[in-house]
C-alpha cells in the first residue's frame, strides 16, 4: 500500500516503557538512528520532518506512547517496509506493538514555525507583564511609620508641627505615616488641678482628659481616643519603623511614661528582631532608669539655655544621615549634653557632632568648667540591635528646624538607613581623638 496524501502524519500506537526517543529515518537505507529529545518540548518542539520519526510519552494507560512521523512526498516508501522498519526498534523502545495507521494533514512548514513563536512570545509577555507587576506593587509599598509624640514630660511646642511636617513629606518620601500623641492608659485615674470659682483644688479625672488639656496648651492639637496606642507586641506588627519624639519617664519620674516595663520588653524585641527605631530631641529626654537608654543610645543630660549656634562636624560624610548637613554648617538649635554613660562612641557610630559650642558649668568652687570632660557633643549617631537598627538626630527643638529642608534631608536619611532603604556603617567610631 502506497500512501495517497502527499504530506500527512501516521500515528503508531504501543506499551511502551522507557525515556523518551526520538528516531531519525533514512529513506535510502530503511534504517532508523537515535536523536536527542528538545528539553523544552513544550515551547520548542520541532514538528517531524521528512526524515523524523518521534513519539512522546502521554499519560500512564495501557498505551503509554505514540510515534509521529511525516509521510512526504516519497512514492517508492511503502506501508509494509515501513511497519519492518519501526518492529526494528522492538526491542529498544517497545514492550508491545499494534501498528495502526491514521491519516491527518500536517500544517504547512510556514505555519509550523510561526504557532511555536507565536505561543513562545505569548509566554515572554506574560512573564514580562507578572515581573512588572511585581516591581510596582514594590514601588507601591510604603513604610509604615508611627512617629510617637508622647510627651509625659516637658511637652515640646514644635511636636505638632512635626507630626503635620511627617504627614505632608512622608507619603512623598515613601512612608505611610501614622501618628500617636498618647501612649499610656487613656482611663486611668490621675489628678488634675483645676480651678474651682477662686480656689485651685486638686480632683482626679482620667489621664486622656489630663493630658489633652496640657498638650492642646503647647501645641495646639487637641488629644482624642484616635490619637492613642500601646506599644506592644501586637500592635508593633503594623509598623516597620518607628520615630520618637517623645519625654516621660513613668512613675518614677512622677508622670506618664511611653511605655510600661512589659511593653519596653516588646519594643526592644521588635527592634532585635529587624524594625527600625528612630528618635528626634528629647526621645533620649525618656524612659529613665531602664534600658530604654542603651536602645537608644545615650540620655540627655542638661543644655545651655535658649538656643545655641554651633558649627556641624560631619564625621561620617558618606552616611545617608549626613545628607542636608554639611561639615563647617553654621547651625542654630537647642544643643544637647548628654551623660556619659550610656553614651559612648565605643558603642555608637557617630554621624554628626557639634565644633565651636563651648557649655559650661560653674562648680561648687566656683570654677567654670565644660559640662563634658572630653568636649564630646554629638548631635547624630546609629546603632545596630540585632537585626533591626537604631538611629538618634538630637536635632528638632526649635519650630523653625522642623520647618528646614537640610533638617529635613537629614531626618530622612537616618529613616532610610534605618529602614534598610540606603547603605551606612553602623560600626563603633572609637573614642574621640
Amino acid at each position: 500500500m502506497i500512501c495517497a496524501f502527499e504530506r500527512s502524519s501516521c500515528v503508531v500506537s504501543g506499551a511502551k516503557s522507557g525515556i523518551k526517543r526520538r528516531f531519525r529515518v533514512d529513506t535510502e537505507k530503511m534504517s532508523l538512528k537515535k536523536v536527542p529529545v528538545p528539553f523544552f518540548p513544550f515551547l520548542l518542539r520541532p514538528r517531524p520532518s521528512r526524515h523524523n520519526v518521534g513519539w512522546d510519552t502521554t499519560k500512564p494507560s495501557d498505551v503509554l506512547g505514540t510515534v509521529k512521523f511525516d509521510l512526504l512526498p516519497i512514492s517508492s516508501l511503502t506501508l509494509q517496509p515501513l511497519i519492518k522498519l519501526l518492529r526494528k526498534c522492538e526491542e529498544s523502545s517497545f514492550t508491545r506493538l499494534t501498528p495502526t495507521l491514521q491519516f491527518r494533514p500536517v500544517v504547512p512548514l510556514r505555519i509550523r514555525l510561526i504557532v511555536p513563536m507565536l505561543r513562545f512570545r505569548a509566554l515572554l509577555l506574560l512573564a514580562s507583564v507578572f515581573v512588572l507587576s511585581t516591581f510596582a506593587c514594590a514601588e507601591d509599598k510604603k513604610q509604615r511609620l508611627l512617629l510617637v509624640t508622647h510627651s509625659g514630660g516637658f511637652i515640646h511646642d514644635s511636636v505638632g508641627l512635626a507630626e503635620d511636617i511627617l504627614k505632608e513629606l512622608g507619603p512623598k518620601k515613601g512612608y505611610e505615616v501614622t501618628c500617636w500623641r498618647f501612649t499610656g492608659d487613656p482611663d486611668a485615674m490621675v489628678k488634675m488641678k483645676v480651678k474651682d470659682g477662686d480656689k485651685i483644688i486638686e480632683k482626679e479625672v482620667p489621664a486622656l482628659e489630663k493630658y489633652s488639656t496640657e498638650f492642646r496648651a503647647r501645641t495646639g492639637k487637641a488629644v482624642e481616643k484616635e490619637n492613642c496606642g500601646r506599644i506592644n507586641a501586637q500592635t508593633l506588627k503594623d509598623f516597620d519603623v518607628v520615630l520618637f519624639f517623645t519625654t516621660g519617664s513613668g512613675p518614677k519620674k512622677g508622670n506618664i511614661g511611653v511605655m510600661t516595663e512589659d511593653e519596653l520588653k516588646d519594643f526592644t524585641a521588635w527592634v532585635k528582631a529587624g524594625g527600625a527605631f528612630a528618635g528626634t530631641h528629647c526621645a533620649s529626654d525618656t524612659m529613665y532608669d531602664s534600658s530604654y537608654g542603651e536602645l537608644i543610645g545615650g540620655y540627655f543630660k542638661t543644655h545651655p539655655p535658649g538656643l545655641q549656634d554651633i558649627v556641624v562636624k560631619v564625621e561620617d560624610p558618606k552616611h545617608p544621615a549626613a545628607t542636608g548637613l554639611t561639615d563647617g554648617l553654621k547651625y542654630k538649635d537647642e544643643i544637647y549634653v548628654f551623660t556619659d554613660a550610656p553614651y559612648s562612641r565605643e558603642k555608637l557610630h557617630i554621624i554628626l557632632s557639634a565644633s565651636e559650642f563651648f557649655p559650661m558649668r560653674k562648680d561648687k568652687e566656683g570654677n567654670v568648667t565644660d559640662l563634658r570632660a572630653d568636649k564630646d557633643y554629638a548631635i547624630s549617631w546609629c546603632r545596630e540591635e540585632g537585626k533591626g537598627k537604631v538611629f538618634y538626630t538630637a536635632l528638632g527643638h526649635d519650630k523653625k528646624v522642623w520647618e528646614d529642608e537640610k533638617f529635613q534631608a537629614h531626618l530622612f536619611g537616618g529613616l532610610a538607613w534605618a529602614t534598610n532603604q540606603a547603605e551606612g556603617d553602623a560600626s563603633p567610631t572609637g573614642k574621640k581623638k
